[in-house]
C-alpha cells in the first residue's frame, strides 16, 4: 500500500474507545497500510499520550493526532481534519470500525477513471465480537450504487434502497464540499440523522456512486454503538423513528430539502417542473421510509451473493477476521 494517496479520518473520543482505536490502528498496521491517518480527538484529550505510545509502535502509519473541541458540532470537526489533508482522496471510518487498505485501489481507479463518480467503495459487513475476544458473529451490511447519468433517475435510485456511503472514498474538494453542507444541515436541526442524510445525498445528485465487490470494510457492532447508546433510556425525540413525532421535525424536515433542492439546482436540474419535483419527493419518501422505518428495497443479485461468502466462512473474509482477532491482541 506504499504510496496511497487517500487519507483516513478518524474521529474518536480516547475516553470512551481508546482500546477499540489502537485495535483498529494495529489492524491497518498488519494490513500493510503506509498511508496518511489524521485522528481527531474530541474527547478523553488526557489519553492522547497512550494513543502515541501505539503510534510509536506502527511506524508504518503516518499518524497525525489533532485535538478537537468535543462541544462542536460533528461535522464541523470532521471539515476541521479534512481542510487537513493534502492527498487527493479522503475516508472517513469510525473508531469502532475496519477498513481493508488493499480494497482501495479499485475505487480509487474508479474515481480517477471517471470524473463523473462522486464517491466508491467495496462491500461491508458487520462483526460482534464476544467479550472475551474469541468469539465472532458476522452478517451483511447492505450497500447499493447508483450509475444513471441523470442525477434525478439516481437519486431515485439509490433512496429505494438507501445506502451509507459515510465510509466511502471521495475526492478531497468534494468531501470538503459535502461535509459544509453536513454542517449547515446540523447548525438547522435538533437532530442527530438529517446532517447524516444530507452526506449522502450529496454524493448521489452530485455522482455517480459506484461499488466494487471487495471486503473494504468490517464494521464493528457492539453495546456502545453511536446509534444504539441514542436510543437506549426510553424515548428520544431527537432520532428515529420518535424524531417524525417531534414538535422540531418539520422545520428540520424543511431545511433539508432546501439544500437537497439546491443541490439539484447546481448540477443542472430545473426543480420547478412539476414532474421533476414530484420524482425527487418520491425519493425523499423513500429516504424518509428507510430512515423511519428500515423499509428498503430486495437485495440487489451481487449482494446477496456477497453474503453467502460471509455466512459460508469463504478464505476471503476469514483471511481479514483472523487478522482482527490477531490485532485485537497488543502483544501480536
Amino acid at each position: 500500500m506504499s504510496g496511497t494517496p487517500v487519507t483516513i479520518l478518524i474521529p474518536s473520543n480516547l475516553a470512551e474507545r481508546r482500546d477499540m482505536l489502537a485495535h483498529r490502528l494495529r489492524f491497518l498496521g498488519m494490513a500493510g497500510y503506509t498511508g496518511d491517518v489524521v485522528i481527531g480527538v474530541w474527547g478523553g484529550h488526557e489519553y492522547i499520550p497512550d494513543l502515541q505510545k501505539v503510534c510509536a509502535g506502527l511506524a508504518q502509519l503516518k499518524v497525525a493526532i489533532v485535538p478537537q473541541q468535543g462541544a462542536d458540532i460533528f461535522p464541523k470537526r470532521l471539515l476541521g481534519l479534512a481542510e487537513l489533508v493534502r492527498q487527493p482522496y479522503v475516508i472517513t471510518v469510525g473508531d469502532d470500525d475496519f477498513l481493508v487498505p488493499s480494497a482501495f485501489a479499485q475505487p480509487i481507479a474508479l474515481l480517477e477513471s471517471d470524473p463523473g463518480i462522486s464517491c466508491a467503495q467495496g462491500r461491508a459487513m458487520n462483526l460482534k465480537v464476544s467479550a472475551d475476544g474469541e468469539h465472532y458473529q458476522g452478517d451483511g451490511f447492505p450497500l447499493w450504487d447508483a450509475l444513471e447519468s441523470n442525477p434525478v433517475q439516481r437519486f431515485a435510485t439509490l433512496m429505494k434502497h438507501y445506502t451509507f456511503s459515510w465510509h466511502a472514498i471521495y475526492r478531497r474538494d468534494q468531501f470538503i464540499e459535502r461535509a459544509r453542507y453536513m454542517v449547515d444541515m446540523q447548525e438547522h436541526s435538533t437532530d442527530g440523522a438529517f446532517f447524516e442524510c444530507i452526506g449522502d445525498v450529496y454524493a448521489v445528485i452530485t455522482g455517480k456512486v459506484a461499488l466494487c465487490e471487495e471486503l473494504y470494510m468490517i464494521r464493528g457492532v457492539h453495546d456502545r454503538n453511536t446509534s444504539t447508546t441514542a436510543r437506549q433510556g426510553g424515548i428520544n425525540y431527537l432520532v428515529p423513528p420518535f424524531l417524525l413525532l417531534s414538535p422540531q421535525f418539520s422545520a428540520c424536515y424543511a431545511h433539508f430539502q432546501s439544500l437537497v433542492l439546491k443541490m439539484f439546482q447546481a448540477v443542472g436540474v430545473d426543480t420547478t417542473k412539476e414532474e421533476t419535483l414530484r420524482n425527487i419527493l418520491k425519493g425523499m419518501m423513500y429516504l424518509l421510509g428507510h430512515r423511519f422505518f428500515k423499509l428498503r428495497d430486495g437485495l440487489q443479485p451481487r449482494e446477496a451473493a456477497f453474503q453467502q461468502m460471509i455466512t459460508g466462512q469463504d478464505p476471503r473474509i476469514m483471511t481479514w477476521l483472523n487478522m482482527v482477532h490477531m490485532a485485537g491482541r497488543p502483544t501480536a
